[in-house]
């Protein structure tokens, strides 16, 4: 079993009288993406400033560009937000932006988190349990593509960077690793304000497959539920990568031994009341419907493999949201909705991993949605 470190989760309460927020926003580029760092900051409106790379022939380094742009709180601003170069915005974006630094003051905010990263399935783990917001997970890179924060924090971040840039270019990791040595809180908003752009990465990260919000507002619409935090550790992350479904458990042991461990298929199977013949009947059912609407996309055996995986991966999903909504007597109802519909997809996408596979099962993408809110609210419950 492979195990992730698990830590309390720290985040900021909700404030009786919200601040008010004067918000500034910085546009990290590099010149090759000056067209689209130009528009993005046009669509900001007011004083948004695009910052390119200072040495944009030098070696990759976001770092370098990130340090610059943080550095550009005004004087004047409670919050300063920075922009990559390669994001879609949603509707009232600003609006939004300002209400989640009312919302969270005093916190690191991410706006946007990869539909497979850890954050990605944290937070989609925790919108299905009717949550909107969660600490961003410190075993994990901070999801820097929307992020804002004080400007005090910001300040004190430049100080804390700007030594390292010779050395250390992951400007997402280097925040993490601020937040959790100072012990400033986070906060990460699901749906997400923006979408991940479909442009070549410039920092080498294409060979990590699809690279999109876990969910987009501007797709999902409003989220259910209300405007809680999800202050709480959650008792499993179910995460689908390389088409293999997963699930790691929240287990403590003695003194402060606390951790996620990825079980075995076997205990995987008990914990959720399942068996492989079970899986394997329910994934030929839906293989048989994909052939009789016009054939399968890959060979039958790995066809059935990869359908085997989503159904047992979202029985994981649905096992740890109504677990999380128990637990803190919340009520969980997984119905097709815009926001549940898109949630689902994000979950079969960053199982598939990579466009080209998904050119391939476009076809058979709302039959493999069916599946999914099928798994889920089984796990749940709700389903028959």
């Amino acid at each position: 079993m492979s195990r992730t470190a698990g830590h309390p989760a720290r985040t900021a309460s909700r404030p009786q009288q919200p601040p008010a927020v004067r918000l500034s926003a910085t546009v990290m580029a590099h010149p090759r993406r000056a067209a689209s760092a130009g528009r993005l900051a046009r669509l900001l409106g007011g004083d948004a400033e695009v910052v390119y790379d200072p040495l944009p022939d030098g070696p990759s380094n976001a770092m370098r560009t990130a340090v610059e742009a943080w550095s550009r709180c005004p004087a004047g601003s409670t919050h300063h937000m920075v922009l990559q170069d390669d994001v879609v915005p949603t509707a009232d974006f600003t609006a939004l932006a300002v209400a989640a630094a009312a919302r969270h003051p005093d916190a690191a905010i991410a706006l946007y988190a990869n539909s497979n990263s850890w954050n990605g399935v944290t937070a989609r783990t925790a919108l299905l349990a009717g949550y909107r917001w969660v600490p961003t997970v410190p075993y994990d890179y901070f999801p820097t593509q929307v992020a804002l924060m004080p400007c005090a924090m910001a300040h004190e971040f430049v100080a804390y960077a700007r030594p390292i840039v010779p050395f250390d270019g992951a400007d997402d990791e280097a925040l993490t690793r601020f937040l959790d040595e100072r012990g400033h809180p986070s906060a990460l908003r699901v749906p997400n304000l923006v979408q991940h752009d479909d442009q070549p990465s410039l920092t080498g990260l294409d060979h990590q497959g699809i690279r999109r919000s876990v969910v987009f507002m501007e797709a999902a619409g409003s989220s259910p539920g209300t405007d809680d935090a999800c202050f709480h550790l959650l008792p499993a992350l179910p995460f689908f990568r390389q088409r293999r479904a997963r699930l790691r458990v929240l287990l403590s042991g003695r003194g402060r031994t606390q951790g996620y461990w990825t079980v075995g298929r076997g205990a995987q199977l008990d914990l959720l009341g399942m068996d492989r013949r079970r899986i394997a009947a329910v994934a030929d059912s839906v293989v048989a419907r994909m052939g009789e609407s016009g054939g399968l996309p890959q060979r039958r055996a790995v066809t059935a493999a990869f359908v085997a995986e989503v159904y047992l991966g979202a029985l994981g999903l649905g096992w740890a949201a109504a677990r999380l909504a128990r637990d803190h007597g919340r009520h969980m109802a997984v119905l097709p909705s815009p926001v549940h519909d898109r949630v689902l997809d994000s979950y079969v996408e960053s199982g598939l991993g990579f466009d080209a596979d998904l050119t391939v099962w476009r076809p058979h993408l709302g039959l493999l949605r069916e599946l999914a809110l099928r798994g889920v609210n089984e796990s749940t419950g709700e389903g028959g």
